[in-house]
């Protein structure tokens, strides 16, 4: 089956024969732009400009002046070329040198004569395989970015002018944008499916990081205001398992199972239990409190989520196994400090305890060395809400 046609993408053929330059020509025409250039220093110049975006290079290896092994070799030592594929189109005799020049970095070899379809699979499958390089690349800049801007926003929680210039959001939309199209690109690559979802899987905690990190900021400085929306806390829950963990327990280095009843029964699919708050906050909360029962459960336990309505109070109960440790029980209320350690990530049981009393809530807890530990956190219910 031949490709889509792409003719956005750009080939450059690479043959001192004209003959065997119009073959290729004509084989690609229908699908992709191409140039020409009849000798090895042709090519180069014409790619060291940089005035002409190429995709691919199909390259001759026997040529008078710059063969196609020396020429490949000069591509290869330009950063600004160096990443595009090469293809060595030679002869049958010349078979004994396709080790030398994947050596050399080309990504393949075609045989003289070629055959019109061979041509565009290779051809179609490296070009796909840089698009989705490329993308990853870009990605992985944009992450790296993110993580850089996040740092930066969080040792500047006392200059709210300097955490507002960081326009981080802009740069997340753009990201969540390229891992579309990058899916859209990968739909006949399973083996890329599972990185491409652990890439956005990343891309979606740090942008609620980002999005508490801001809230929490505007709590502290008593600039927040509340304009409070109805929030799903069951939905909220889903939303967490679907980044974070999963049902399963093949995976879990410790075994934890979740297990989340409404009233006392497992959860159906249509529950719901919705309370009047500000949904950034309010999966903040959920994250933070799930993730301290996680790192204090023991191996193999279950943490049990209970939620329940009374007297219009919307509640949600996690609890674990684990006690929280003497030396930290009289400190947990201090910024950053968790259930069995202090540490400077996630926004702490502090935090979470001003995300609740900022959205007319409450956070409380219990804990013991016999029954572990329950955490509760109440607000208000939405008149409207459905507890099933």
């Amino acid at each position: 089956m031949a490709p889509t046609s792409t003719h956005d993408a750009v080939v450059l053929i690479v043959d001192d024969v004209p003959g065997n330059v119009k073959v290729l020509a004509n084989i690609l025409a229908d699908h992709y732009q191409t140039v020409l250039a009849t000798s090895g220093q042709q090519a180069l110049d014409l790619l060291f400009r940089g005035e002409q975006q190429i995709d691919l290079i199909l390259l001759d290896v026997v040529m008078p002046g710059l063969n196609g092994f020396e020429v490949c070799q000069k591509i290869k030592a330009q950063p600004s070329t160096q990443d595009i594929p090469i293809i060595f189109v030679t002869s049958q005799k010349e078979m004994e040198s396709e080790y030398h020049g994947l050596e050399l970095g080309a990504v393949d070899y075609l045989v003289k004569p070629v055959l019109g379809t061979f041509v565009l699979a290779k051809v179609h499958n490296h070009i796909q395989f840089k698009k989705m390089r490329d993308a990853y690349q870009q990605q992985n800049l944009l992450l790296e970015k993110q993580n850089r801007e996040l740092d930066k926003l969080l040792q500047a929680e006392s200059n709210l002018d300097y955490m507002l210039h960081l326009d981080l959001r802009s740069t997340i939309s753009q990201l969540f944008s390229s891992l579309e199209n990058l899916h859209q690109g990968v739909q006949n690559h399973p083996h890329l499916h599972e990185p491409l979802w652990a890439a956005y899987r990343d891309a979606s905690m740090l942008s609620h990081q980002i999005n508490s990190a801001t809230e929490m900021f505007r709590i502290e400085n008593n600039s927040y205001a509340l304009a409070p929306v109805q929030v799903d806390l069951i939905q909220l829950l889903h939303d967490y398992f679907r980044l974070h963990h999963t049902f399963s327990t093949d995976n879990d280095p410790k075994k934890i199972r979740f297990e989340i009843l409404v009233n006392n029964f497992p959860v159906a699919e249509q529950s719901s239990l919705t309370v009047m708050g500000d949904s950034v906050l309010c999966y903040g909360i959920v994250t933070e409190l799930l993730d301290n029962a996680y790192e204090a459960a023991p191996t193999g336990s279950i943490i049990t989520i209970r939620l329940q309505e009374n007297q219009g109070i919307g509640q949600l109960q996690i609890h674990n196994a684990g006690a929280i440790s003497p030396s930290v029980r009289e400190h947990f209320r201090d910024k950053y400090v968790t259930h069995n350690q202090c540490r400077h990530k996630g926004i702490g049981t502090y935090m979470a305890q001003l995300m609740a009393q900022a959205q007319n809530g409450l956070l409380e807890w219990k804990t013991d060395d016999v029954t572990g530990t329950t955490v509760f956190l109440s607000l208000p219910l939405s008149q409207n809400r459905a507890l099933l």
